[in-house]
């Protein structure tokens, strides 16, 4: 909102995620050059891979995880934003990279797995972020594999691997309204028979969606859709 622009990002300290520190770096021209990183978190392990959300205090959310003790959290700042604090523990062992989202009154965070069982949870804060529901499974099954998720209109949508099997296949797209009782049947954005994996989506002011996500491990494909794509989908 101040018209700075932050780059978070991870940087191995050794062979595997579980050594990761958490870095950013700022810029002040809308990306033409940046200042030169600073880590955020010195504790080996602690993850991040989906952006944050603004509570409407303007304070930031940040999902975080760590990848050693596979477990979730929540990191907040204030502007500037340059100062990050942890706020809130899931609890859950086995839950882990949040994806945030904001839908409707609510603030709503899905996890993957890392381990059985083999489905996305979920949990929902009425609050502003404040305090947290359990979190509860959906029925959505995928194996241990990234997800994203984003809100359109009065729905929200959970971009994900449909497979029982563990494969990181196909690329499926699932919809509910902010109840959240029910989910529609997968419908598959791709499968091509090889990993496309770990989804980035968003949705711009026009309502169109925009998402990315690995592509057979070689490279990274991105794709848009509307509405009406989505309502024909399911």
């Amino acid at each position: 909102p101040s018209g700075v622009l932050w780059l978070h990002f991870i940087s191995l300290k050794g062979g595997y995620w579980d050594t990761g520190i958490w870095c950013a770096a700022r810029s002040n021209d809308l990306g033409r050059t940046f200042s030169s990183p600073a880590v955020v978190c010195p504790r080996e392990g602690i993850m991040i891979r989906h952006a944050p959300v603004l509570t409407r205090a303007g304070k930031a959310l940040m999902p975080v995880y760590c990848d050693r003790r596979k477990v979730s959290f929540l990191y907040e700042s204030r502007a500037p934003y340059a100062e990050w604090r942890e706020c809130h523990a899931f609890g859950d062992t086995g839950i882990i990279q949040p994806c945030l989202i904001r839908a409707g009154a609510s603030l709503v965070a899905f996890f993957r797995p890392h381990d059985r069982p083999y489905v996305i949870w979920r949990s929902t804060s009425t609050d502003e972020g404040l305090t947290w529901s359990h979190p509860l499974r959906t029925p959505l099954i995928t194996p241990p594999s990234g997800i994203a998720a984003f809100t359109a209109d009065q729905n929200i949508g959970v971009v994900f691997n449909n497979s029982p099997d563990q494969n990181r296949y196909p690329l499926s797209l699932a919809q509910s309204d902010f109840n959240m009782h029910a989910w529609s049947t997968p419908a598959d954005l791709e499968n091509p028979g090889f990993e496309i994996s770990y989804p980035s989506f968003t949705v711009d002011p026009s309502g169109t969606v925009h998402g990315v996500y690995t592509y057979n491990l070689r490279m990274i494909k991105y794709v848009r859709f509307d509405r009406d794509w989505i309502n024909r989908s399911h």
